[in-house]
């Protein structure tokens, strides 16, 4: 008797997160995790950008367009599928309240409104409309308007097509960094509780308001750790390198947290001492105590449960102004950044007037400068924690370039944010 062959049951092919791609100021950082229940770090890589070009926006641009192809050989990255995050600093951010009519919809309004605005025709952009759903607006509807030049996207996927990488996502800053924290607040009352996202960048800060997961507002402000060190060049005549310099060495208040907490005890308090030991030359901390001290912190947050993973113990405002070195006063750029910050708070008020904003999570490479966050914590009189998502996933055989994965890394909050979004192009 003849056995009839059974023909074989097709494989279903689980995709694996994408390559992420990061074009920020300081640095461009690229990052692979697995995916599953328990993510781990694949490989990261990161390229600074020279100080000669970093404060134009286009110089630096190109190079980072030019580099990443090469970055992405020598990365060992297996994943073909990338996204990017899309540069803050070349993004259009605006809210808008718009009398919406029956049988008009928030894409037309804008449209029809957005040209005039920017200068530009509305074909030459990419543009997305996110409704913010129960704003009191005085009967209009509150959209956030988020535009990038479709000639900038092309040559975003030009680079990434020239690098055998196939483009599956664009994505803006502000959905990135809110998608790196998703599980962190999953609990019932996280829904709806607002939370302020601040990525302190090299270049600029971008300033994110939201309930639960629901993005309700969004800006970027023009002012971050370059800001800083070209005041410092121009009060101490030095390079831009000697002023960075200088300015990493400004001293912490001596309380790093809240006095309610066990400062022994904290996992929260270890992963931010072992962010404070980002230049071990000057504060006298060797690498090797850096790693140990990170993945401790990592182990005690596992274990006690006291602290979200890959989140700070809360910061303690600063009980005075920072301790700068001699010729350097950075008093007034401080204050523009903390009431252009305040100023975005007040917007959520008007449009929130019942959900008043009393925490803050902050990322961002300027994040690990503990004096920067207790001065916002000050002056903005939130309670405060430093955002370090990378250490809740498994590095273990981690492939790195140009990044100590052994140290906190709250600058990497976008790129894994991006990592676990939609890939929606």
């Amino acid at each position: 008797m003849r056995v009839k062959k059974m023909s074989s049951i097709p494989s279903v092919k689980v995709l694996q997160p994408p390559l992420a791609i990061d074009f920020g100021a300081h640095s461009l950082k690229i990052l692979q995790v697995s995916g599953g229940e328990s993510p781990r770090i694949i490989a990261a890589t990161q390229l600074d950008t020279p100080d000669e070009i970093v404060n134009d926006s286009s110089a630096r641009l190109r190079f980072q367009l030019q580099a990443l192809p090469k970055l992405v050989r020598k990365g060992k990255f297996s994943a073909k599928r990338a996204v990017c995050v899309l540069p803050a600093t070349n993004m259009f951010c605006k809210h808008m309240r718009l009398q919406l009519s029956e049988g008009v919809d928030a894409r037309s309004m804008v449209a029809a409104t957005l040209p005039a605005q920017i200068g530009c025709p509305y074909e030459t952009l990419i543009c997305r409309e996110h409704e913010v759903v129960g704003a009191s607006s005085g009967g209009k509807t509150e959209i956030i308007c988020m535009a990038v030049s479709r000639e900038l996207v092309g040559r975003f996927m030009a680079s990434m097509k020239s690098a055998h990488l196939q483009p599956v996502g664009m994505h803006s800053p502000f959905h990135a960094v809110v998608q790196a924290f998703d599980s962190v607040k999953r609990r019932a009352e996280d829904a709806q509780q607002p939370v302020l996202y601040l990525d302190l960048g090299y270049a600029s800060t971008d300033v994110v308001l939201a309930h639960g997961q629901r993005i309700v507002f969004a800006r970027t402000v023009d002012l971050g750790g370059l800001h800083l060190d070209e005041a410092i060049v121009s009060q101490r005549e030095v390079s831009l390198e000697e002023a960075r310099h200088l300015r990493w060495k400004i001293p912490a208040s001596q309380v790093a947290v809240c006095e309610s907490e066990a400062p022994s005890e904290s996992g929260g308090l270890a992963m931010l001492q072992a962010a404070i030991a980002r230049e071990e030359g000057e504060h006298g901390i060797s690498p090797k105590h850096a790693k140990d001290d990170a993945a401790a912190a990592v182990a005690q947050e596992r274990r006690v449960g006291e602290q979200a993973p890959g989140m700070s113990s809360q910061i303690a405002a600063a009980t005075g102004g920072p301790a700068f070195p001699e010729g350097v006063d950075l008093s007034e750029q401080l204050e523009i950044l903390q009431d252009e910050i305040a100023m975005c708070l007040r917007y959520h008020k008007s449009m929130f007037p019942n959900q008043p904003v009393d925490h803050a999570v902050l990322m961002g490479g300027e994040a690990r400068q503990v004096w920067l966050c207790q001065t916002l914590a000050r002056g903005l009189r939130l309670s405060m924690q430093v955002g370090d998502p990378l250490s809740r996933l498994d590095r273990a055989n981690a492939t790195c370039r140009g990044v100590d994965l052994g140290k906190a890394q709250p600058g990497w909050a976008a790129a894994l944010g991006a990592c676990l979004s939609p890939t929606d192009l």
